[in-house]
């Protein structure tokens, strides 16, 4: 068992000055996508094996689907004190600047669930984050670039 001494220098490693110049946004709602997909998976395989072929087929088009979209939205964006946003996803990373960022969309799915996007305008590409991450980015954006255009959400339904 380790003792404190305060007068023994410590040995807790403190972060660098850059990594204190950073923020980072998650959306972890998107780990829900792989078990989602290994369950329709699942029953695609037990469809199939009880011969029904057709809706098992359905089954599968909806895994690989939600498997596909699950790899390649962001789950993280670091935005960094010179103003670089770095959009990560398992099988992209698209990094650019807050003053590309064009237009910022808000919708909503339903059951409070909402997403962002994000559109740059050196490419004319779009990035999308989901629930309080989306949020808490935009809010950083338009603080940092005041030529932003900000599309609120649509009532869909209200």
């Amino acid at each position: 068992m380790a003792i404190f001494n305060p007068e023994v220098p410590s040995t807790v490693v403190r972060p660098a000055p850059s990594d204190l110049d950073e923020r980072r946004f998650t959306a972890l709602s998107i780990v829900a996508a792989f078990p989602l997909a290994l369950l329709l998976g699942t029953a695609a395989g037990s469809l199939w094996s009880s011969g029904q072929r057709g809706v098992g087929t359905l089954f599968l088009t909806a895994a690989v689907a939600v498997g596909v979209v699950g790899l390649h939205l962001p789950y993280v964006v670091i935005a960094r004190a010179d103003g670089t946003l770095i959009f990560k996803a398992l099988t992209r990373t698209v990094t650019t600047n807050v003053s590309h960022v064009e237009q910022i969309g808000h919708g909503s799915g339903g059951r409070a669930r909402s997403s962002w996007t994000f559109s740059f305008s050196f490419d004319g590409s779009r990035v999308q984050l989901n629930d309080r991450g989306g949020r808490m980015l935009a809010g950083y954006v338009i603080g940092h670039n005041a030529r932003v255009e900000y599309l609120p959400m649509s009532d869909r339904g209200r």
